[in-house]
Parts: structure tokens; sequence; C-alpha cells
């Protein structure tokens, strides 16, 4: 399985559009917005430095 996989990235875009909509309503802080995008990124296999990944 490599990171990239279709549903891998629809379901890691996914997450982060629900995560960036806590953020703007104030459940979620950006610190907390961070520690959780560095989680998911683990999480999917992404490398540091991928165009798909994350980095807030």
């Amino acid at each position: 399985m490599t990171p990239y996989e279709p549903n891998d990235l629809i379901n890691y875009r996914a997450t982060l559009a629900l995560l960036k909509k806590l953020v703007t309503e104030g459940t979620l802080t950006e610190k907390e917005y961070r520690k959780i995008c560095g989680i998911l990124n683990k999480k999917y296999g992404f490398p540091s430095g991928s165009i798909f990944a994350e980095n807030a």
C-alpha cells in the first residue's frame, strides 16, 4: 500500500476539511489542529515533504 491511494487521499482531505471547520467554529485551536495534522500524516503514511500532507 502506498500513501497515495485514492481512497486514503479522499479520507485524509475530508478529515482535514472537518477539522478546519472545527477551528473556524472555535471548537479546536490552531495548536490542536497542527497536532492532529501530524497524527493524520503519520496515520496515512505521508512523508514530511509530501505535497499532499498538510503542514499546518
